[in-house]
Order: C-alpha cells, then structure tokens, then sequence
C-alpha cells in the first residue's frame, strides 16, 4: 500500500511530545497523524441487585474492553467522526505494513448490488458481487464505479495496533496516561445471556489525494438464528454494504474494503460491553527506529518490532 503522493515529507511530524507513549492528534490540519483500529469486548460480574443493571456495570466492563485486546486504558477518549484524510496514516496499513494484508476476509458473504456511484452525472455499480460457481467462499470482490474492489481481513491492523500500543500486561508505546484522544468510537453494553459483537470496515479510496477513508464501527448483538459463522458474516455483511452506501453518497471510488468482527457471548450474571476505536493519535519518538521518520515507510512490523523493543514501556 503506498502512502499518499508526499506524504514521506510529512512524516517528520508524525512524532508526538512524548518517547515511549503516543499522543492523541489535536495538531494543525496539514500535519499528518496516525489511526488504529482496536477490536474488542470486556466483561465484568453483575453488581446490581438481581434483574437491575447499575451504571457501575457500564463503566467496569467498558473499561475491561479497554485494556481486553490492544491497550487503550487510562484514556479519555473523545468521541468523533470517522474518516482518515489524506494527511492520516494507518498504522500496519501505510506505515511498518503488517503481513497479511492482501488476505481476502474469510466469512464475508456476497452481497446484492446496491445503488451506483455517481460520477459525471452517470451512474455505475457499487455493491459486492455474488460468487462464481467454484468460486471460493473467502474470494469476495466488490463493484465500485466499474472497478473490481477486494474485501480484505482487517485482522493484520488488528494485531498491529496491539503491536504498537501494547496490552495491560505488556505495554509498549501506549497512548499517554489521562491524556485526550479523538476516537472514532461506538460501544455497546448489556448482560448476559447475550452474544455481543463488534466490528469495523475500512474503505479504502483509490485515489487517496482527494479523498479520506471511510471508518465504519458497528456494535450489538448477535441473532439466536444460525451458526456462529453466519451471525458474524451477517454482521459483516451489513458493514461492508454501509461502507459502499457511504462511499456513494460522498462520490468516493474505492479500492478496497478491510473488515473484521469480535465476539462474545455473556452468561447469566455478566455485563460486557462491545468496543470499537479507531484513535487519531501521533507517534511515540522512541517508536521511530532510529529517529528516522522515513524508515516508518519501509520497515516492516516484524522488523519494527526487533528494532524498538528496547524503549517499550514494559521490557519484552
């Protein structure tokens, strides 16, 4: 994935105050920043009196998610809109790029055209197509203004934000404790018994100089209906379809669509909370190896990895 036409100039600001801990993005509009998607659902016991719910369950479990996946904890996100200009980087994506990241999503099903793009005052197909015969299931394209677009497993961001941000027991370059971060955020609370779920889709334009990605985050439950794999497809599919609908309304061609789902299901006596956070943030100083921002361009997250582990926050 290439980053934006000179966005290597612009990587020197991408560092924050800060050398082990990164920063939510308040800069000045031409200034890059970082995005990161992060997955998750937390779980707590019930401490209300039985068939009650308190706002204590609401806050213990939404602060279970927090640190349940890639750590977030000790933060004051700010909810905001979801889409990545040209100037934002996607951490695994455009900057240390993950492995897997040309892997089609397994479980997402095809889907049925949906109204065209508008382009010149003509209208085209934007929708995803159904299989051929003797397709495979995991072999999903979608048509965006006559182009084929891929829908792409969102996982390797996934496991690249824990790369970066660290976990509660292991914490690497995590985002400044207490500080204020614009978060593309939903979340969802209930006790069980119930099936949370959470969820993300990326799109992705082609032409990255004019316009932003599209962050779509959806959370709640899963049906009773049907297997596993089909309520988490089905959730799938209705996230894929909202970010072709999206990409319509704003004229936006795509090129492709990350997306991945979590889940859990809550017994009688637990409270969870579904967690989906895409933070706009800058970088830790020490997590630029060797102070060069342009090597963030290059460098692959394994070898990241080996290159900064000596300034995460808790030792490998």
């Amino acid at each position: 994935m290439q980053t934006a036409p000179k966005m290597i100039d612009y990587l020197s600001h991408c560092a924050g105050p800060y050398g082990q801990h990164c920063a939510g993005w308040f800069g000045p509009a031409h200034h890059p920043y970082l995005a990161a998607p992060v997955l998750a659902i937390g779980v707590s016991r019930v401490s209300a009196a039985v068939g009650g719910v308190s706002t204590a369950d609401e806050i213990r479990s939404f602060d279970a998610a927090e640190v349940a996946e890639a750590y977030l904890g000790q933060t004051n996100a700010i909810a905001v809109s979801s889409f990545c200009g040209p100037h934002g980087l996607i951490w695994g994506l455009d900057l240390v790029p993950a492995a897997g990241l040309n892997r089609q999503h397994p479980l997402a099903p095809p889907l049925m055209p949906s109204a065209g793009q508008r382009s010149g005052g003509q209208s085209h197909c934007c929708g995803v197509l159904p299989q051929k015969s003797g397709q495979s299931p995991s072999s999903l394209s979608v048509s965006s203004d006559a182009r084929q677009v891929a829908v792409l497993d969102l996982d390797p961001l996934l496991q690249a934000s824990r790369s970066l941000f660290g976990t509660v027991d292991g914490r690497r370059f995590p985002l400044w404790p207490g500080s204020h971060v614009p978060t593309a955020l939903r979340t969802f609370c209930d006790k069980g018994p119930a099936h949370l779920f959470s969820a993300i889709a990326i799109g992705v334009p082609a032409d990255r100089r004019r316009d932003a990605r599209c962050f779509v985050e959806d959370v709640g439950t899963l049906p009773s209906d049907g297997n596993d794999d089909q309520r988490r497809a089905a959730a799938l599919q209705r996230l894929v379809s909202t970010v072709l609908r999206v990409a319509e309304q704003q004229r936006i061609v795509l090129e492709s669509v990350y997306c991945g789902v979590r889940d859990r299901v809550l017994a009688r006596g637990e409270f969870g909370c579904a967690l989906a956070a895409i933070p706009y943030f800058l970088l830790a100083k020490h997590a630029v190896p060797g102070a060069d921002p342009a090597s963030l361009a290059d460098c692959s997250l394994l070898d990241w990895t080996d290159r900064v582990k000596a300034h995460f926050v808790d030792p490998m």
